[in-house]
C-alpha cells in the first residue's frame, strides 16, 4: 500500500504543482509518517546568512519531528552537505532527493509550504 501510495514521489522540483499538492496529502496522511517544516525569518537570514538561517530551520524540523515522535532518538537524512548543528545523528546525501524517498518526500512537503506561504 505505501508503495503504492507513495509511487510518484520525485524531486519536487521534477513534479508539476498539481502532483506535488497531491503527492503532498498522501505523504500527510500515511499512518506513521511524521512530518515536521519550520523556517527562517528574513531577520534571521539577515542576521545569520542565507546558510545558517537554512540550518535553523533544519534544526527546528528536527526538534518538530522528535516532539510529535516523542523520542529523541532520530537519525536525519540530509541533501546536500552536512548540518553539523542537528541535533541527532545525520547522514548527508548529495543529490539526496533523487536518491532517498524520504528525501524526496520532504521536497514535496516543503516546496508545498513555501508555495501556499507565497499565496498569503
Amino acid at each position: 500500500m505505501l508503495a503504492g501510495a507513495w509511487a510518484g514521489v520525485n524531486d519536487s522540483k521534477k513534479l508539476t504543482e498539481k502532483k506535488r499538492e497531491a503527492l503532498a496529502a498522501v505523504i500527510k496522511s500515511t499512518p506513521g509518517c511524521i512530518w515536521s517544516i519550520a523556517s527562517a525569518s528574513p531577520a534571521e537570514i539577515d542576521r545569520l546568512n542565507i546558510l545558517r538561517a537554512t540550518h535553523l530551520a533544519m534544526r527546528r524540523a528536527a526538534l518538530g519531528v522528535a516532539e510529535k515522535a516523542g523520542t529523541t532518538k532520530l537519525s536525519i537524512l540530509v541533501d546536500g552537505l552536512a548540518v553539523p548543528t542537528l541535533p541527532f545523528p545525520s547522514q548527508n546525501l548529495v543529490k539526496g532527493d533523487a536518491r532517498s524517498l524520504f528525501i524526496a518526500a520532504a521536497s514535496i512537503l516543503a516546496k508545498t509550504a513555501r508555495d501556499a506561504d507565497c499565496l498569503r
